[in-house]
C-alpha cells in the first residue's frame, strides 16, 4: 500500500475526522483484520526555498489508539467515491494547536504481523 499525503485544511485548535479506506495488496481491511494502529504527528515548517513544508525537527508526538474506536467493521459509504471507508479517527485539535503551519500524521496498522501507513498533511489556519 502506498503512503500517499492527503491533504486537510483546518483551523489550529480544530478537530477533525481524518477517514481513509485502508487497503493492503488491492483488500480492503476491516477491524477483524486490524492488530493494532499507532500515529505520529511531526510539525512542518514552510520553507520558501523548495517551496515545501518540511519537519521542523522536533520530537513528534505518538500514541496509539484503539482499533475497535476508530476501524469498521465493515466498508462506509461517504460522499468521495464508491468504495466506501474503513477507518475513522476523529482527531483533536489539540494535536495541532499552532496556526499558519503545518502537522504530518503517521498512521501505523498492523496486519497479518506487517505495518502498513497512511498519512495526511494537516495545514492550519
Amino acid at each position: 500500500m502506498a503512503a500517499d499525503m492527503i491533504t486537510v485544511q483546518v483551523f489550529a485548535n480544530t478537530g477533525e475526522s481524518l477517514m481513509a479506506r485502508l487497503t493492503v495488496a488491492d483488500a480492503v481491511k476491516v477491524r477483524s483484520e486490524v492488530t493494532s494502529i499507532a500515529y505520529s504527528i511531526q510539525e512542518q515548517q514552510w520553507n520558501s526555498t523548495t517551496r515545501e513544508w518540511e519537519s521542523d525537527g522536533t520530537a513528534p508526538v505518538t500514541g496509539a489508539l484503539v482499533v475497535a474506536t476508530v476501524m469498521m467493521t465493515v466498508v462506509t459509504a461517504w460522499g468521495k467515491d464508491e468504495g466506501g471507508y474503513t477507518f475513522k479517527w476523529d482527531a483533536a485539535g489539540t494535536l495541532w494547536p499552532t496556526a499558519d503551519i503545518a502537522y504530518e500524521v503517521t498512521v501505523s496498522f498492523v496486519v497479518s504481523s506487517i505495518t502498513y501507513r497512511l498519512k495526511w498533511m494537516v495545514e492550519t489556519k
